[in-house]
């Protein structure tokens, strides 16, 4: 099974990076979940992104409403990756770990 195609009751590993633009550098924030399904990982996504709007510049910040649209709607890792990295300034890359 490809990572991409995770369903909300499939669990994995995953490395989540989300970068923004500070209005004077981009920054990237990255956090690691162990053993959760798509619903877990967007609801870790949700609570730091809530922190990071606050960091972010005013236009990103404008944003914010739109990708936490865009986060509940979506049905895999992989729209919900495109969406936000091609609607908004935000980015967001996930990376699927392996646990030893």
């Amino acid at each position: 099974m490809l990572w991409a195609d995770i369903d909300q009751h499939d669990t994995g590993s995953y490395e989540v990076i989300i970068g923004y633009s500070t209005g004077f550098s981009n920054e990237e924030v990255s956090y690691k979940k162990n053993d959760v399904n798509l619903n877990e990982l967007k609801q870790s996504f949700l609570k730091r992104f809530g922190n990071l709007r606050y960091k972010s510049s005013n236009k990103s910040s404008l944003e914010y409403d739109l990708v936490r649209g865009i986060t509940y709607q979506a049905k895999s890792i992989k729209e919900w990756q495109r969406e936000i990295n091609d609607r908004t300034r935000w980015r967001l890359d996930i990376k699927e770990t392996i646990n030893l």
